[in-house]
């Protein structure tokens, strides 16, 4: 459906008559390929979840090689993460998505929906989480979101290192 340098888009379509009016965006690890989630009928998550009306996409992640050695942190999240986020509602028409990350998939996406809750991007339905040490980017908690966007210096990362408060929004 949609390439660029970081990862391929792949779509599924649902496996019913009815399908539900919001599709689901899954970010595995980089560190894995996609079909991890899709090894078997009898316990694939992908199949489930077209068994239940949904449309999924599924980012599958670049294998890296020395041409990739400029990518860092913020081009994850935003050429990944934001991208397959943006590229899933216009493919679908849909006005928001439902995201499902996996282990550092679900740290790059909960980077990701941090800055886009900071720039008034409310194109996100819901979050679910797996298998994730959210300490490393995102910390949630009741009534906001506190993010840690620094780090790596790059046009993500507003004050290098600094906790943003984006709390009561």
């Amino acid at each position: 459906m949609f390439e660029n340098d970081l990862f391929q888009l792949i779509q599924y379509e649902p496996a019913t008559e009815q399908v539900a009016a919001r599709p689901l965006l899954i970010v595995p690890p980089c560190i894995n390929k996609f079909y991890i989630l899709d090894l078997q009928p009898a316990n694939s998550f992908v199949r489930f979840a077209v068994e239940h009306g949904l449309t999924v996409f599924m980012v599958s992640w670049r294998n890296p090689d020395a041409s990739c050695g400029h990518f860092g942190w913020d081009d994850y999240v935003e050429h990944g993460a934001m991208r397959a986020i943006e590229i899933s509602r216009s493919i679908s028409g849909a006005d928001k998505v439902n995201v499902v990350g996996w282990c550092v998939g679900g740290t790059i996406l909960s980077s990701a929906l941090a800055i886009l809750r900071t720039r008034g991007d409310e194109s996100v339905a819901s979050v679910t989480m797996k298998i994730l040490g959210l300490s490393l980017a995102l910390l949630l908690f009741a009534g906001g979101i506190w993010a840690c966007v620094g780090g790596a210096g790059g046009p993500l990362s507003q004050n290098k290192g600094a906790w943003v408060s984006h709390a009561n929004r």
